[in-house]
Parts: C-alpha cells; structure tokens; sequence
C-alpha cells in the first residue's frame, strides 16, 4: 500500500505524539468541525471500554489537562468532562496516549491522584485509558488505567473514514501495520530477508519480532532507535520492568545492540546521566555494577557471542559482547538467550 497523499507520511507527522493526541482530542469533541457530532466520540469510548455520552449533556475535552502530583507538574493528554443538564459534572473520561514511548515514572500513578484531587468530590463516574500504538502487553504503576490498542479503534476509525483526516490515520497506524503483518506471517526468515531491504527492512524486522515473537514472551520488546553519538540505527531489545531496586533506589538494566556490537547498561529508572547523580547514588551503582560484572564474566558460552572488555570510561556498561550471526532470526535468538542469563543474574 503506497503512502501518496497521507498527511501523516507527507508533512513527516508519523509517530509525533502530539499530533496524534491532538487528532484523538478533535475527534472526541462532538463541538469540532468534523461533523460527526456526538457519535464519533460514543463510539470511540464504547471501543475503549468506556461508557458513552448522555447526547443531552454538554461535553468539555481539554488537551494537557494540567496538574501537579509528587511536587511535579503534569500534563494529561485528554481529559473529557461531561455535565448534565444542571451544570454537574456526572462522568470523567482520562486518556493517556503513547505512540512510540513508554509510562514515564510513576505517571498513571500520578495522573490519577490528579485526577483523584479534582474529580472524586463531585461523586461522578471517572473512567482512565492508556491508549498505545504497540500491541504488546505493559504493566502500569496505577491500575484505574485500563491498557487499550489503536488497533481497538479499527471498526471506529474505519466507519468514519469518509474524513480524510481520520482515512489517513488508519491507513497508516493501522490498516498498514495489518496488510504487513499479514505479508510476514507468509515469509520463511529466508524469503524474508530477501524481500526487505535497507532502513525499511530494519523497521519491518522489528515490527515482525514485536508482533510475532512477543507473542510467547510478553515482557520482552524489540524497537530501533538512533544512537546519541552519529545517529545510526540500532536494535534494541529489552525486558519490560527488568530493575531492581537498592536502598530505595530504581535500577535498570537493558541491551543496545549496534550492528555486531552489543552492550548491556546498567542505569538508573528513570534514566539519569552518571555524570549528574548525587554521590551517595554514584556509590551504590558503582558497588551493583562490578557485582554485575563479575557474575557477567563467568557466564556459560552462549553460541553466538563473544566477551569483550569494557572501556575503562563506560560508567554505565556492565558487559561488552560481539554477535556473530547470520541474519535477524539468529541475532534475535542470541540476544534472547542473553536475555535470559542476565535474568538469572539479576534476580539473585
């Protein structure tokens, strides 16, 4: 399927989650001019699980609703306040929407005591939803906030297709995810590898790990990113939640991989540079990663990867391997496997 003409691909708008909460915030607001009135909107909230809009109650949907939780200021994606007829407000809808990113620190935990703090003395209905572009399972740290997929919205968006800024959305969140999905469940890695080439082939490699592989193990994720120094891309795969926590402090470990190289990092959660941690931080990392490293060192051989030694200025990095593998399927499969004797590392 070619993307001539689709807003989202054309104006480089793909995977931009403010243009994307933006677009969900206009379709929920029956006031707008997309001219669909309350119907979009109940049938949106039905797809997620939510209860619809009395169409004789007026509708508020506020964009980064503002609120400030654990001294924090904090900006909810959409929040939609509905009111009766006598000016109350009768029913709370809380939307969290996450395209390419994951939960931030504890941040449905906070969004909720917001919501809490400005919602639960008018004793109306509050329903929260953390809506996500990835279809593999997350744990949240507040459970009010029920997880729901773009691909819930797929009967919604393609009902209302007839406008074309909804038609571009679902051709390219999800009608294009789909058609790729379908194509790869048919290739053999082989065929596979033949058949993708390029960037494209990086993005598409992913894709097919996350929505296939992840399937038997939902707390591993596979992505690409862009490294901090040139810019190239890189696999990453990490397990989702893999920290500890020592004397009150989150850790985290997870893999990047650029091309043969492949570096596991040991790093604070959420993510702070080493250079910029308070001393008594320092200290407790510095004691946990030559722990780590020890007990990486004396790892059994896994087939595929090679020890490296760590550079003397890699604050962070708690192992240094090399990959020696013949395509996607092989280095997936090693990195799994490493995955799986760091998880033996980490939980004793």
């Amino acid at each position: 399927m070619g993307n001539s003409g689709n807003v989202f691909r054309v104006l480089g708008l793909y995977g931009k989650e403010v243009v994307v909460s933006n677009m969900l915030a206009w379709l929920l607001n029956p006031n707008e001019d997309h001219n669909f009135g309350i119907d979009i909107a109940n049938d949106f909230l039905e797809a997620i699980g939510c209860d619809k809009i009395n169409e004789n109650n007026s509708v508020s949907v506020y964009r980064e609703y503002y609120g400030k939780s654990n001294n924090k200021n904090n900006f909810i994606d959409i929040v939609i306040v509905e009111k009766n007829k006598d000016g109350d407000i009768v029913h709370v809808v809380c939307i969290e929407n996450k395209v390419f990113s994951i939960e931030g620190d504890k941040q449905t935990e906070r969004y909720w005591n917001i919501i809490q703090d400005n919602f639960s003395k008018y004793n109306c209905r509050i329903e929260c939803r953390y809506l996500t572009k990835n279809n593999f399972n997350i744990n949240l740290s507040n459970s009010n906030f029920i997880h729901y997929k773009y691909l819930d919205l797929e009967v919604v968006l393609k009902k209302y297709s007839s406008n074309k800024v909804v038609k571009d959305f679902y051709e390219a969140y999800i009608l294009s995810e789909k058609m790729k999905l379908d194509q790869l469940k048919e290739l053999s890695f082989e065929l596979y590898l033949e058949h993708f080439q390029g960037d494209k082939m990086e993005k598409d490699l992913c894709f097919y790990v996350t929505e296939n592989f992840m399937s038997n193990t939902k707390d591993i994720c596979c992505d690409i990113s862009n490294s901090a120094k040139g810019g190239e891309i890189f696999y990453k795969l990490w397990k989702q939640n893999w920290n500890k926590t020592i004397d009150n402090i989150n850790f985290n470990i997870h893999i990047e991989a650029y091309g043969e190289k492949v570096y596991v990092h040991f790093e604070t959660l959420p993510y702070i540079p080493y250079r910029k941690l308070d001393e008594e931080t320092k200290e407790i990392m510095d004691r946990e990663k030559e722990r780590l490293i020890q007990k990486i060192d004396i790892l059994e051989e896994i087939e595929g990867i090679e020890k490296k030694k760590i550079r003397g200025n890699a604050t962070l990095t708690v192992g240094n391997f090399k990959l020696r593998y013949n395509g996607f399927h092989d280095y997936y499969l090693i990195v799994h496997n490493l995955i799986n004797k760091l998880d033996l590392i980490i939980d004793n």
